[in-house]
């Protein structure tokens, strides 16, 4: 009886014989199983596996196995980054060149004539971001079953950062939008490293849910964590000083101007101990050069230490980094998972620090972080908010395939976009309701056939580059140095001539502005610019653990002993403050919900009717003005009245539009969408209630 062949010997000859020079003892179980779906069968699959160990390869392996010959582009790339792309392009075309299919990229920094002559003869594989192949769609729709006939496979990496967002929304729609245009199902292959829910993370891939998934988990991997408490900034950059000042890391920071402090804070250590440069900054506002400068010092083996934003987060493969340090605690358990993933590659240990340095008796950064390794090291993640609305990507892929098909009558455009597409939630009024808001704004007209046209006003807006991305970029200026750019600022930062900020490091004074550019020389001291960010809101999950580390007596063991010392602190302060929900002080209120940001929120709306002073401090509110009676008699009130209306209280705010393309939607959806996505009712009367029945 003839034995089956294995899913190594189903490859094609030329990429076994690259198997055996990578001096790989054999495939792990993952790629065989990823090698196996894809050779056998048309499905979707979703391959989840850590950082580092061998996605690309259990894909791109049987991919290319049967793209020879290469007619026409087969395979479409789909990455979240250029620089992720141009990395992943060397491997892929050292693959490619094995079987002889050429690979191609396709970003904005990609030459012109590079572009034309994959357009004249379209063959291999196309890498591409989701705003490259938006400008495909508006630029050559006519043009597009052509160029991409042959297409049988989309490859999405990194798929967890497209989860549950505006750009992730555009990709479901031109992915589905694409097979409209082939006519035909085109197989969808993801990426990931941390995925929570992967029947989820199939429903994003396509509606149905039906993909196979392939899971590789690297428990036996060695993880060394540390939890580290530090008087203040100053204490935190003297122990990173000294901790990695001779060796590769990366330093995360949630915002950009912790990015410049820390790296000016560290580079005069440097100075002061007369060593070369090895902290070096790494952000969204610093030049392409100048990123590229860093990315290319830590794969050359240099020497270095970068600290950046979520900007490295991603699977770019800068060989080995020793550790990962957080500065406070990550923005989710989710961005934990990944940057741990960033370290300990090729068998060394992944090692995680995170640095807490709240002065608050509480400490309550000290205890999230606390909270969020427990739940790491439990391996749980947030789960994916996979059903909000997105009505700002609504309104460009609205405007997109006008663009695309040059016309479309309402009835086409929802049953691609909502009926069949990703935008299910919208009900055929309410899509009508955007179209005649989008025809007030005087973006659209009808035509006696019903056909939907764009106007001279929707042209120009659809023919900038800036309508590609489904994300609204902060407008910013171009700072420069002589002839060298050095980053951007937003528009809205102070700059006048003889003013100074700090950037890329380093400080900079003022000598010239203009409307879009501002030119510097070195300075010897400079302010940290209000870069502009959004945050990521708290998990109900993590501020449930949170209240647990206070509430237990077991020390855990990644802490370190000023973290042992401030955890000890702060649970005898909880016994105090925090176990009890309601906290007078004098005319001040403390409540303290234990819940996630969505219920805080809420909460904080629901109260402000009656405590117009009331804010949100860390994981509490604050009443200024008030007495614990009295709050007491106004949560039993509205406790009484069951939940609260989210589609009312919305409606009394008026900023709630804040996304790319929201001042072209009508009033009502956009206080929907906000009910939907940023209050939780149901959770603040569970609050409201349990807080009743305990009473003071």
């Amino acid at each position: 009886m003839t034995s089956l062949p294995s899913p190594f010997e189903r490859l094609d000859a030329r990429l076994q014989r690259w198997v055996y020079q990578q001096q790989w003892v054999s495939l792990r179980a993952f790629q065989e199983a990823a090698i196996e779906a894809l050779l056998s069968s048309s499905d979707d699959l979703i391959v989840a596996a850590s950082t580092a160990s061998g996605k690309t390869e259990a894909v791109f392996l049987p991919l290319l196995s049967a793209l020879f010959p290469a007619a026409g582009v087969r395979v479409m790339y789909v990455s979240p980054l250029k620089a992720l792309i141009n990395d992943q392009a060397d491997r892929l075309e050292r693959l490619g060149d094995r079987v002889e299919v050429p690979v191609h990229r396709w970003h904005g920094d990609v030459h012109s004539g590079k572009k034309n002559r994959l357009l004249e003869r379209p063959e291999g594989v196309l890498l591409i971001t989701p705003e490259s192949l938006e400008a495909l769609f508006v630029l050559r729709g006519p043009e597009l079953g052509t160029i991409l006939s042959a297409l049988d496979t989309i490859v999405v990496d990194e798929l967890h950062v497209f989860l549950g967002t505006e750009r992730g929304r555009q990709l479901q729609s031109l992915m589905h939008r694409l097979e409209a245009v082939l006519g035909r199902r085109v197989r969808r292959v993801a990426l990931s490293a941390t995925i929570a829910d992967t029947a989820a993370a199939a429903r994003f891939l396509r509606r149905d849910g039906q993909a196979q998934i392939v899971t590789h988990s690297d428990q036996g991997r060695e993880i060394r964590l540390q939890v580290r408490y530090c008087d203040g900034q100053d204490d935190i950059m003297r122990h990173l000083f000294d901790t990695l000042k001779a060796s590769d890391n990366l330093v995360f920071c949630n915002r950009r101007r912790d990015v410049e402090e820390f790296t000016e804070g560290l580079r005069n250590q440097e100075a002061q101990a007369h060593l070369p440069a090895h902290f070096f900054p790494h952000h969204g506002s610093l030049s392409k050069p100048l990123r590229e400068e860093v990315e290319t010092r830590l794969r050359s083996g240099q020497t270095t230490t970068v600290v950046c934003t979520t900007t490295l987060e991603l699977g770019i493969d800068f060989g080995q980094v020793v550790s990962v340090a957080q500065i406070d605690p990550p923005p989710s358990v989710s961005a934990l998972f990944q940057r741990l993933g960033r370290s300990g590659r090729r068998g060394a240990p992944s090692a995680v620090r995170i640095y807490a340095k709240d002065a608050h008796p509480l400490h309550p950064s000290l205890v999230q972080a606390t909270a969020m390794v427990s739940l790491l090291l439990e391996r749980w993640m947030e789960p994916v908010e996979s059903d909000a609305w997105h009505l700002s990507t609504l309104v460009q892929q609205v405007l997109s395939v006008i663009a695309e098909r040059h016309g479309v009558t309402a009835s086409t455009a929802f049953r691609l976009l909502c009926r069949e597409g990703p935008f299910g939630r919208m009900s055929p009024e309410a899509f009508g309701l955007v179209l005649r808001t989008l025809g007030n704004h005087e973006l659209l007209t009808q035509g006696a056939d019903g056909t939907l046209h764009l106007t001279d006003t929707a042209m120009k807006l659809v023919g900038h580059f800036s309508f590609y991305a489904a994300f609204n970029a902060t407008e910013e200026v171009t700072v420069k140095h002589g002839d060298r750019t050095v980053g951007a600022l937003p528009v809205g930062e102070p700059l006048v001539v003889g003013s100074t900020f700090r950037l890329a490091g380093q400080a900079w004074r003022v000598i010239d502005v203009d409307r879009r550019q501002v030119s510097v020389v070195p300075a010897p001291v400079g302010e940290t610019p209000s870069f502009i960010g959004t945050g990521v809101p708290v998990h109900d999950e993590v501020r449930r653990r949170m209240r647990q580390v206070y509430e237990s007596d077991d020390i855990p063991r990644f802490l370190d002993k000023a973290g042992v010392d401030k955890l000890k602190v702060a649970r005898e302060t909880y016994r105090v403050l925090g176990s009890s929900w309601a906290v007078d002080v004098g005319d001040e209120v403390y409540l303290f919900p234990w819940r996630g940001d969505r219920v805080l929120h809420t909460l904080r709306l629901q109260l402000a009717a009656s405590f117009p002073s009331i804010a949100r401090e860390q994981a509490w509110l604050h009443l200024k003005g008030a007495e614990a009676e009295e709050v007491l008699g106004v949560v039993q009130r509205l406790a009484e009245s069951g939940p609260a209306s989210a589609l009312d209280m919305a409606s009394r705010l008026r900023n709630v539009g804040t996304e790319k393309w929201s001042r072209y939607l009508p009033q009502e959806l956009l206080w929907a969408e906000y009910a939907d996505r940023r209050l939780d009712v149901q959770g603040a009367w569970e609050t409201l209630a349990g807080w009743a029945r305990l009473g003071l």
